[in-house]
């Protein structure tokens, strides 16, 4: 299940410049939009592996808030395509564990599998 926790934005951040504030606010729309298909389809035969999708999505968006980068730097950190990592954030692309574990490398994040019963 997505983080129910409010992403909060430091106000050292907000300081940094209007680019980056507009930055973090795109991000913030894209969170919420994320959290509002969550609620649409949580209860339909593809809803796991979307939840799946939006869960890695809001994690790529917090901690790209939290480090204050950019979509264009991170793809640039990791050599994907600036569109396939936007692609993530919207939970609108498919991806590999690969793909996951190198982005998770480059934001410094664990993301853990575990079974629920």
């Amino acid at each position: 299940m997505p983080s129910k926790r409010p992403i909060s934005i430091s106000p050292t951040r907000r300081r940094k410049g209007n680019t980056v504030a507009k930055e973090d606010e795109r991000l913030g729309k894209i969170i919420e939009e994320l959290k509002a298909k969550l609620v649409e389809f949580e209860n339909s035969p593809g809803g796991h592996a979307l939840g799946l999708y939006l869960d890695l999505s809001l994690i790529l968006c917090e901690q790209l808030i939290i480090k204050g980068w950019t979509v264009e730097q991170l793809a640039r950190e990791v050599g994907f395509k600036p569109d396939y990592v936007e692609g993530l954030l919207h939970a609108d692309e498919d991806c590999m564990l690969r793909d996951v574990g190198i982005l998770c490398f480059a934001l410094d994040v664990e993301i853990e599998l575990r079974v629920k019963t």
